[in-house]
């Protein structure tokens, strides 16, 4: 149940930068200004921290999916 937590946290977190793939790297974002989330949106290194994180995320949500469905299967306590 905790993978399944941590995943969807880290796809949550990972939309702010990943989001729009098609969005350009030269600062034309509206969340540019912002000073946390400026640099995840504008910066080659944030768009490669955001697809890490999605693809985190995702393998740890799945992991959470598979864990729940062996624990759901008929003869397993």
């Amino acid at each position: 149940m905790r993978a399944g937590l941590l995943g969807s946290v880290l796809l949550l977190a990972s939309g702010w930068g990943a989001a729009p793939i098609s969005a350009p790297l030269d600062g034309s974002s509206p969340l540019a200004g912002v000073p946390v989330l400026g640099w995840v949106r504008t910066t080659h290194l944030g768009d490669v921290l955001s697809s890490v994180l999605f693809f985190t995320g995702l393998v740890a949500l799945l992991s959470g999916w598979v864990r729940l469905g062996r624990g759901l299967q008929p003869g397993n306590s």
